[in-house]
């Protein structure tokens, strides 16, 4: 069966405010506690943001019920899960303005990354790049060298999210990613208005997005060394 996936990306402000203006009694019992701990402004936003978010686009997916219907829990390790609803997979990222959301009917990892200022790359790139992703950005300018950081470090951090697992520092050099044909791989990356969004799912798998989405993707392959 082909795996059918929807993705959802918007500003966290936008869809914070939308959040507020309910009575948030839609929040589950687990994210009630989540919130009432977070004293940072922008994170309470994130969090709300990332999570109304996620049940508009259950409600998309499944083609029924309200987005307040919907009840989210987390696993062992943090990851997102659907209360009573097993057979759904959930995905949820959030960076500085841009919050993304996917959902699917097998498991999938997403991961945004929209940086308000750039990060030292070549200091991060031995912790974060196999030997020979360090061996490929040699010679990139600087521009070309932060996009590929970008690139790597997104694709990673949703291939951690698709198999249910936190983001492990101490493994990401571990991971590879290899540019690859169109349609083949098990990862593809959108780029566009300094944001990288990567989605780690099956290569026959049929994706509806949104936005900047709509444009074709770069194609990956992301796995152990």
């Amino acid at each position: 069966m082909i795996q059918q996936i929807r993705v959802c990306v918007a500003p966290v402000a936008q869809c914070a405010a939308e959040a507020e203006q309910t009575d948030l009694q839609w929040l589950s019992a687990h994210e009630a506690h989540r919130v009432a701990h977070i004293s940072a402004p922008l994170r309470r936003s994130q969090f709300l943001a990332g999570h109304w978010l996620a049940r508009q686009a259950l409600s998309a997916f499944a083609g029924a019920a309200a987005p307040q219907l919907w009840a989210l829990a987390a696993n062992a390790a943090g990851a997102p899960t659907v209360l009573g609803h097993p057979h759904l997979h959930l995905s949820l990222s959030h960076s500085a303005d841009w919050v993304v959301c996917a959902v699917s009917d097998a498991p999938i990892g997403v991961d945004i990354e929209a940086p308000a200022r750039a990060r030292d790359w070549a200091r991060l790139a031995p912790t974060v790049f196999s030997t020979a992703e360090l061996k490929s950005a040699e010679g990139l300018d600087a521009a070309d060298a932060l996009q590929y950081f970008y690139r790597v470090w997104t694709l990673k951090e949703a291939w951690f999210k698709s198999r249910g697992e936190g983001l492990a520092l101490e493994r990401l050099a571990a991971l590879h990613t290899q540019a690859m044909p169109i349609g083949q791989g098990n990862a593809r990356v959108w780029q566009a208005e300094g944001v990288t969004l990567a989605l780690i799912a099956s290569a026959d798998a049929q994706v509806v997005g949104e936005g900047w989405m709509a444009t074709a993707p770069s194609w990956w392959q992301v796995g152990a060394v």
